[in-house]
């Protein structure tokens, strides 16, 4: 397993209700966390970002560091199971769920940590805080997962991209829809934007996304 502080083949999680015609929230072939990893997950709305988090907090709640075909109960009753086919977790890897404070990160002591930012918000404001916790986490070669909703994303994906060794994981419909390098993005934005267009379940805010994808990469192209 190499360096990494996390591996998971076949994630999957069912949809609960019937928010949607899609029999998976979740449905990622291989994922994998390294240590001093920035990876943003990028998606629009109702495309997995939520899943994901609850899924990744369900399995560090386990008394578990990997295993085949595990059927893992989210911290919520009501929640669907979490189900990976193959799952290796470092022995000190751990999780932890940050907000819109960057002072929140000062209780994470090193790089084995996994933090989850969802749409990082200053708190009691609307001004999202992603730069100031993108910039902590590098200074102190922390590991770090950051999801931001369309509304807020052209900011923190710009940013991103000036950091060429942070990785971008795009989901779509659940699953993987690119997977790869920051500084590799920009070169490949339209074509993608297409596809999107092509593949996804559209939603409201489905242009609006794109158009906030496109307006971040203007400047590297």
């Amino acid at each position: 397993m190499g360096d990494s502080l996390l591996q998971i083949e076949g994630l999957r999680v069912k949809n609960d209700g019937d928010r949607t015609v899609r029999q998976f929230a979740l449905d990622i072939d291989s994922l994998e966390v390294r240590p001093n990893d920035c990876i943003l997950i990028l998606a629009d709305r109702c495309h997995g970002k939520s899943a994901l988090r609850a899924s990744l907090k369900a399995i560090f709640c386990q008394p578990l560091t990997e295993g085949n075909n595990l059927d893992i109960p989210q911290c919520e009753e009501s929640k669907p199971i979490v189900h990976v086919d193959s799952l290796f977790r470092r022995e000190d890897a751990c999780f932890h769920e940050q907000g819109g404070d960057p002072k929140g990160l000062q209780a994470v002591e090193d790089r084995s940590t996994i933090i989850y930012c969802d749409d990082p918000l200053f708190p009691h404001t609307q001004n999202s805080s992603s730069r100031e916790i993108l910039d902590t986490v590098r200074k102190r070669s922390l590991t770090m997962m950051m999801a931001s909703d369309p509304d807020r994303l052209q900011g923190t994906l710009e940013y991103l991209l000036t950091h060429q060794t942070s990785r971008i994981l795009w989901l779509c419909n659940g699953r993987v829809f690119w997977n790869g390098l920051a500084g590799e993005f920009h070169t490949s934005v339209d074509a993608l934007c297409g596809r999107y267009r092509s593949e996804a379940e559209q939603g409201r805010s489905t242009e609006n996304f794109l158009r906030t994808i496109h307006a971040a990469t203007q400047r590297f192209n």
